[in-house]
């Protein structure tokens, strides 16, 4: 496992999204980004989240994190669409400053493709 991936050994349990909306949100990733390894990453990951807080995501292309995500402008406006009750910023790994990616590695759960921490993943 990664350095900066947060489970439930080593930090407290995340609460990104209550059940159903995470896996709405799998499912447009699923649909626009299928290529993407997805990380969640700010207050929500590291238990300081509030009720009005963002869920921070930033798509990787695991084989290349250099490479461009192509349909993020297509998954924004459909998780904004959707019935996701609170804001959800998409950012793209490829787009952003070292030093910010540097911030990101601190502390990230990957949320697609499925893995064992997300399935840990649990709302009220």
């Amino acid at each position: 496992m990664p350095s900066g991936c947060v489970n439930e050994y080593n930090f407290a349990m995340p609460t990104l999204l209550p059940q159903p909306y995470l896996s709405r949100l799998r499912q447009l990733l699923a649909a626009h980004a299928p290529d993407a390894e997805v990380w969640a990453y700010g207050s929500r990951v590291k238990g300081s989240a509030n009720d009005t807080s963002d869920l921070d995501l930033v798509l990787r292309d695991p084989e290349d994190p250099t490479r461009p995500q192509k349909n993020l402008p297509r998954l924004t406006s459909e998780i904004a669409d959707s019935t996701i009750p609170i804001l959800v910023d998409v950012l793209d790994w490829a787009r952003l400053p070292k030093g910010f990616r540097d911030e990101i590695r601190k502390a990230y759960v990957v949320i697609s493709p499925t893995s064992h921490e997300a399935e840990l993943i649990h709302g009220p």
